[in-house]
């Protein structure tokens, strides 16, 4: 398993994901002390603390460090566990059944479009599923013509993932939480 070996001062710079100014990451003795803890304890890191002050920055600019892929999802009040797993696209699979209703076929054709019917053809793997086996995420997104999580800071998903929850809080009481506040869940080890 691979600690954070850098010493308190480190400047991590972030590349600019899309949106928003590039930005850097000034990790503190504390942080590092408390990544390699979680680290070494294979337990998630709780992250606490008022709006802006750099805790999903943290989560990228550690990942980034150890050369992980980053994944993130913010949730909210509607959020339940299986959105975390995958989003299971019901409105597209209603249209296409609509779809192959308005065309009318009754030959080999339309059977082989009722296949396309098939739930899997709707399953979008969301953050830990692509955190738990990027491989069959891969496999079912390309199903699914979804792209993969972008890594602009060169995460590697072979080096393991970090997986930011953000404002768990909100979310439904069936998604897991460590503690009152936020909670950043674990950092996955390599598979």
């Amino acid at each position: 398993m691979k600690f954070m070996s850098i010493a308190p001062g480190y400047v991590k710079p972030l590349t600019r994901g899309g949106v928003g100014p590039e930005a850097v990451h000034v990790f503190g003795q504390d942080e590092i002390d408390a990544i390699n803890a979680a680290l070494a304890a294979r337990r998630p890191l709780l992250v606490r603390g008022e709006p802006g002050i750099g805790k999903s920055q943290l989560a990228r600019a550690a990942a980034a460090v150890l050369g992980r892929a980053f994944l993130q999802q913010v949730v909210d009040a509607r959020t339940e566990s299986r959105d975390l797993l995958w989003h299971y696209d019901a409105v597209a699979r209603l249209a296409q059944a609509q779809l192959l209703g308005a065309l009318g076929r009754s030959d080999s054709a339309a059977c082989l479009d009722i296949s396309s019917l098939a739930v899997e053809s709707f399953l979008h793997p969301q953050v830990m599923w692509w955190a738990f086996n990027w491989e069959e995420a891969q496999r079912q997104a390309r199903q699914v013509r979804q792209p993969e999580p972008p890594q602009p800071d060169g995460g590697d998903y072979r080096n393991g993932c970090l997986v930011l929850i953000d404002e768990i809080d909100k979310a439904e009481t069936d998604v897991p939480r460590a503690g009152p506040g936020r909670w950043s869940p674990p950092v996955c080890p390599p598979w």
